[in-house]
């Protein structure tokens, strides 16, 4: 018959609280933090409102516009008049820019099929651009003339 093991590997855990309740110096004496408050650590409201900061510019600022770091380019035909216009961009509130080429042929452009459909509708003319625009929303274009090749670059801002 086998007989338990009575060996022990270590000692136990009254053993080191015993151990621990022996020594009776001090290692380390008490620390004197200069230790915030909660609010402070959170940054909390102190209820005071913060005033504003007064502001005068005595010179000119300059203003320099990034360039953005994500752009497209490409072509869409559109049909010879009295076609309809043709969507050439979705809405897209990342986009910084459109530019548009002049071409030979004038064309209508609007932010909706109605608007680019208009006899008044922005046109763009042969030999005055390239045209800039910033706008995000759709962007529909017309052939006023010919059948026609519309080359659109945007720029976006952000993915």
């Amino acid at each position: 018959m086998l007989r338990p093991r009575t060996r022990r590997h270590g000692p136990t855990d009254e053993d080191l609280d015993e151990a621990d309740d022996a020594l009776d110096t001090t290692v380390v004496g008490e620390y004197d933090y200069d230790t915030p408050t909660v609010d402070e650590l959170q940054q909390a409201e102190t209820g005071f409102p913060d005033r504003p900061i007064p502001v005068r510019l005595v010179n000119p600022v300059n203003v320099n516009q990034l360039p953005t770091r994500l752009a497209s380019m490409f072509s869409k035909g559109l049909a010879a008049s009295p076609a309809g216009a043709v969507k050439v961009l979705n809405e897209d509130v990342r986009r910084a820019s459109i530019t548009i080429p002049s071409i030979g042929v004038v064309l209508a452009i609007g932010r909706t099929q109605a608007e680019a459909n208009d006899v008044d509708a922005f046109r763009i003319e042969g030999n005055q651009g390239p045209y800039r625009f910033h706008f995000v929303e759709e962007l529909w274009v017309r052939s006023t003339g010919a059948v026609a090749r519309v080359s659109v670059a945007v720029e976006q801002w952000a993915r």
